[in-house]
C-alpha cells in the first residue's frame, strides 16, 4: 500500500474517515510512503499540532511499519505505469 500524506494528517487530526483509513493502514502488507509525502505530512503536522503532533506522526509511521522510499524518477515512472 502506497501512503499518501493526507491519509497520515486525517487519521492524527481524527477527521472523520479516519477510523477506515486507520484500519486499512493496520491491514497493509507492506505500507510505504516516499520521502516528499513524509516530508509533506510532517510540515503540515508541525504546522497544526506542534513538536507532538510530529512525534504522533512518528509514532504511527513505527506502529504502522511504514517504509519510507526515496522518490526518483524511476519511482515515479513506475507508479505512473502501474
Amino acid at each position: 500500500m502506497v501512503v499518501d500524506c493526507l491519509v497520515l494528517v486525517a487519521i492524527l487530526l481524527g477527521e472523520p474517515e479516519c477510523d477506515a483509513l486507520a484500519l486499512a493502514l493496520a491491514g497493509a502488507a507492506v505500507p510505504v510512503i516516499c520521502a516528499p509525502n513524509w516530508l509533506e505530512a510532517t510540515m503540515v503536522i508541525s504546522a497544526r499540532c506542534g513538536r507532538s503532533g510530529v512525534q504522533a506522526l512518528g509514532d504511527l509511521l513505527g506502529v504502522a511499519e511504514v517504509q519510507v522510499e526515496a522518490a526518483d524518477a524511476d519511482l515515479v515512472q513506475t507508479a505512473f505505469d502501474s
